[in-house]
């Protein structure tokens, strides 16, 4: 009896070595947590590396010729996209890699984090994932082949900016203005259903509607983004009904007409999103005919350290039958592709497009290399809308005009107020448009539901200080192609725009050691180029927005500097 209990022992004190060593043989086998974080990374990366550069070029071949079949391959490619990004297996691994504490390596911990924001939105049912791509690329579609009509003739974008802006015939101005909007009409059922299924999307993920989840994504906070917008709305409220009260008396003796009949079509943009021409004898259009905006623009960006010649020479420049009439830059395959689309013309309004769109590529451009691919892209949507909307301010800098040739330098005198106070309404312009546009969307994703229409009209009355048009009962709203290609994004823009003023204070503060920041022009001035290659560029997305700022600047993000431009 005593030696089965001893070989009993025995038997279970080897059983429990065995298990023992088993275990410590295992756990010599099993990858540390940041191991297995670097090579899910790498795993992800040799995925969605090819699919996004296929997805890049197919919106771009769409976008350039308008084709059915170029549309059908870029939604195809959208929705294999969508598809590898809304992996379950995929998405519980990155989530758990995002909640430990084993993962030292900053650059792998924030691709981690950039990568469940990718893929947060995207956690749905691939049947429902293809009705949204579809619908998506349907209404994409419209936007980019559909042209208003004037007394039963297609006409241009570029023709309905040039009636509003110089035309003295009211009637003519009021149908080129419906005739922007027509396209509102044909997508608004589209973009209603589109809006329903987000949100279907964002309630099965846990959130109250799609516009909250896509705020998570883009790590803002809800109420943060509401309480700034409101801060900013109370700051320019009194200062932009003096500034809109003189614009309507100048434009209303423009063309003959009171002031009280100034109307939406009067304003040059139909949105009122951008600044008239509100000088009598200054007309900011003449300075840029025939004088080759491309090659000036061009040797601007050489000039600071940032040329742009090898994006040119991918670039779409001009308009073609069924092109997409809109700007912007396409980061092909985060590795050098970069490309422009633009429908350029030698005015104001496209030289500053295209001053914008070159910032945004100079930005891809100068990314580090050697980043991983995850975060080889801007830090942000609001930090890369803030380089464009930085360059694109130069257009109004009449020290800039002389410097790079557009107008001589007696010029510079004679309209210095004008263009100063010309930016100044631009940007109080802007930052009330943003309101509406904010606003509209939040609440459209609140209640799809309820009356759109005359919501927007009261939205323009509140923060734009237009009136409706009598009788006016139409999906206005709906003509605004953000809503459909870029949702939850226009916040964006006025963030990018307090960013850009505040990336400019530090510039000429401490770079160029100047007073007058708000006014530099950064012609041949190659250490602001570098400034920005080093501080903003060359980082990528390896820091969030918001770190990034500070890292810069030395500050968190202070509206102060943008009111500083804008409130004086």
């Amino acid at each position: 009896m005593k030696n089965k209990i001893i070989f009993a022992l025995i038997c279970l004190f080897v059983f429990s070595n065995l298990q023992l060593y088993g275990a410590q043989d295992q756990a010599k086998n099993e990858k540390p947590v940041e191991a297995q974080a670097r090579e899910f990374v790498k795993y992800y990366e040799s995925k969605m590396a090819p699919l996004e550069k296929a997805g890049a070029l197919a919106k771009w071949e769409a976008s350039v010729s308008g084709k059915d079949e170029d549309y059908k391959i870029y939604a195809k490619c959208s929705l294999e996209i969508n598809k590898f990004l809304s992996n379950k297996e995929n998405f519980k691994k990155v989530k758990a890699f995002q909640k430990s504490s084993g993962i030292k390596d900053p650059v792998i911990k924030r691709c981690i984090e950039v990568i469940y924001l990718e893929c947060l939105p995207k956690q749905i049912d691939e049947a429902l994932l293809k009705q949204i791509v579809d619908a998506e690329k349907d209404a994409e579609k419209t936007f980019s082949i559909f042209r208003g009509k004037v007394d039963g003739e297609e006409i241009t974008t570029n023709k309905i900016y040039e009636i509003l802006g110089s035309s003295d015939d009211v009637k003519l101005r009021q149908k080129a203005w419906e005739a922007s909007q027509e396209v509102g009409e044909v997508v608004a059922p589209k973009l209603i259903e589109l809006i329903k299924l987000r949100n279907k999307v964002a309630k099965e993920l846990g959130f109250k509607n799609y516009y909250s989840m896509m705020l998570k994504s883009q790590e803002f906070d809800e109420n943060e983004l509401i309480k700034t917008f409101d801060n900013l709305a109370a700051l320019t409220n009194k200062p932009f009904g003096k500034l809109k009260d003189k614009m309507d008396g100048i434009l209303a003796k423009k063309h003959h007409i009171t002031k009280e009949q100034v109307m939406v079509w009067d304003y040059a943009d139909p949105y009122l999103q951008e600044a008239p021409n509100i000088s009598e004898t200054i007309d900011a259009d003449i300075f840029f005919k025939d004088k080759g905006v491309i090659k000036i623009i061009s040797g601007f960006y050489g000039g600071i350290n940032l040329p742009i010649e090898d994006i040119l020479k991918r670039s779409s420049l001009y308009e073609a039958k069924g092109k997409d009439p809109h700007a912007y830059c396409a980061n092909i395959d985060r590795g050098g592709d970069i490309r422009m689309l633009l429908n350029m013309k030698d005015n104001a309004y496209w030289a500053a497009a295209m001053l914008h769109v070159a910032g945004r590529g100079t930005y891809d451009k100068y990314i580090d290399n050697d980043l991983p691919w995850t975060i080889r892209t801007s830090a942000h949507i609001s930090t890369s809308e803030a380089i464009g909307e930085m360059f694109g301010r130069l257009s109004k800098n009449p020290y800039w005009l002389n410097k790079t040739g557009i107008i001589p330098k007696e010029k510079i005198k004679e309209i210095d107020q004008y263009m100063e106070e010309k930016l100044r309404l631009e940007m109080l312009i802007f930052a009330r448009w943003s309101q509406v546009m904010m606003r509209f969307e939040k609440a459209l994703y609140e209640n799809p539901d309820q009356d759109l229409n005359k919501l927007w009209w009261a939205l323009k009355e509140k923060y734009q200080f237009v009136k409706t048009p009598q009788g006016r009962n139409k999906p206005d709203w709906a003509a605004k192609i953000h809503f459909t290609k870029s949702p939850v994004y226009y916040h964006n823009y006025l963030i990018g725009e307090m960013v850009a003023s505040q990336l400019m204070h530090k510039m000429g503060v401490d770079v160029l050691k100047v007073k007058n920041w708000s006014n530099i022009d950064f012609v041949n001035q190659p250490k602001l180029g570098d400034w920005l290659k080093k501080n903003i560029f060359e980082p990528g997305a390896r820091y969030r927005w918001n770190d990034l700022i500070k890292r810069a600047t030395g500050e968190n993000l202070n509206p102060k500097y943008y009111a500083e431009q804008i409130i004086r």
